[in-house]
């Protein structure tokens, strides 16, 4: 199973210090303990258009406010053979985070991978993304939660077809959720996109009015947050 952790750091360190103490000093720990867990991917938070966010990308819909999809900085997602094996050994070091002020929520979910990252690292000219993001959706209210799915993924073929430049399209489906603080905002799915250069996202990534008007159908809320590429911790 898949599990994966959304975590916003706490309002007394900057965004490099928060993931300066998450890699160095909260993973660490899980070694004492761990059995199952082997280890887990990590991306931390970045900013490559300077403050802008979406509407620097094209984006005209509405910005949710933080209340309701929460600030992510970062993201760490671990596979165990059961949520009895997350709860046994991922949800005690869990604490930590609560110690330090971070907020978080932790969901199963089933992941959909529609654009393999493989194809573009391969071979000799391959190379791993310099950027990824993070899309946390929340379902319009009063949807049936399996009619957007199949929503979801029918929007892939818009959207691949409007973003040649992704190297990766993965989507995300909660199916149980975890662990959280209070006050928190909980989501149904991510979505998770990848480029090869910086400058591919910057020059090259614009969203389509045809994709927002087919997502409208089943997103009701969105937040993109950027990150670097995936870090790996092994116990």
């Amino acid at each position: 199973m898949k599990f994966a952790s959304l975590v916003a750091k706490p309002d007394s360190m900057s965004n490099d210090e928060f993931a300066s103490w998450f890699l160095g000093q909260h993973l660490p720990k899980f070694r004492e303990s761990a059995t199952m867990f082997q280890g887990c991917v990590v991306r931390t938070r970045t900013d490559p258009l300077g403050g802008q966010g979406l509407s620097g990308l094209g984006w005209t819909g509405p910005i949710p406010d933080p209340s309701e999809i929460g600030a992510c900085d970062i993201v760490m997602e671990t596979w165990l053979p059961s949520g009895e094996d997350f709860r046994r050994e991922i949800m005690p070091g869990e604490e930590r985070l609560r110690e330090v002020g971070a907020s978080f929520a932790s969901y199963a979910v089933a992941p959909y991978l529609q654009k393999d990252p493989r194809l573009a690292e391969a071979g000799a000219a391959g190379r791993r993304p310099e950027v990824t993001f993070i899309s946390t959706v929340k379902w319009q209210k009063g949807i049936d939660p399996e009619f957007a799915v199949g929503e979801w993924a029918q929007h892939t073929a818009i959207a691949l077809r409007r973003q040649p430049i992704l190297t990766k399209y993965e989507q995300n489906i909660v199916s149980e959720i975890m662990s959280w603080t209070h006050g928190y905002p909980i989501i149904d799915a991510y979505g998770d996109f990848a480029f090869d250069k910086k400058d591919d996202l910057v020059s090259k990534f614009r969203v389509s009015n045809e994709e927002i008007q087919d997502a409208g159908q089943f997103v009701g809320l969105s937040e993109v947050t950027f990150f670097g590429d995936a870090q790996t911790f092994r116990i």
